[in-house]
């Protein structure tokens, strides 16, 4: 079996940062969470870094989230995405902390998935990126399935 591919989600208790957790508890032999990151909704954070066990934790305003130190952002984020186990780089967050994480994870060569691509497509953009990068629209499946070839529903 292959090894399963590290996820760093960055806005993980919002809807797509939820629907990220239900597609990686699905599918336990193939993801595992190193990072899960959240401004504000810190009860539903310490919920999902007790179940999921991150290496990782970034919220503002918790010093501990599961018993972990938490980060803070915007240097918690990067830390998060950059992190040397993380494959894939959800990137579910708004402002411009998540654009900074994402563009680290970026230069360091990590896969990207965005929920809402168009304004940080943008911002990258004017950054001297380019779509020869590979910025695009995607969610976890989509990546699983360009890793692989196989969807997330064949077993």
């Amino acid at each position: 079996m292959a090894e399963k591919l590290g996820i760093a989600l960055l806005g993980s208790t919002g809807s797509i940062g939820r629907q990220t957790l239900d597609v990686i508890e699905r599918h336990p032999d193939r993801f595992r969470v190193v990072a899960l990151a959240a401004r504000s909704q810190t009860t539903l954070l310490e919920e999902q870094a007790t179940r999921h066990q991150p290496e990782i934790v970034v919220a503002d305003g918790a010093p501990l989230i599961a018993g972990k130190r938490a980060l803070p952002t915007p240097a918690g984020l990067i830390d998060a995405a950059l992190h040397p186990d993380v494959d894939i780089v959800v990137a579910a967050t708004s402002g411009h902390d998540g654009i900074r994480a994402t563009y680290a994870a970026i230069q360091a060569g990590k896969i990207i998935a965005l929920d809402t691509p168009k304004n940080l497509i943008k911002q990258l953009l004017a950054r001297g990126f380019t779509k020869k990068q590979h910025v695009e629209q995607a969610n976890l499946e989509d990546v699983f399935i360009h890793l692989t070839g196989k969807s997330l529903r064949e077993d």
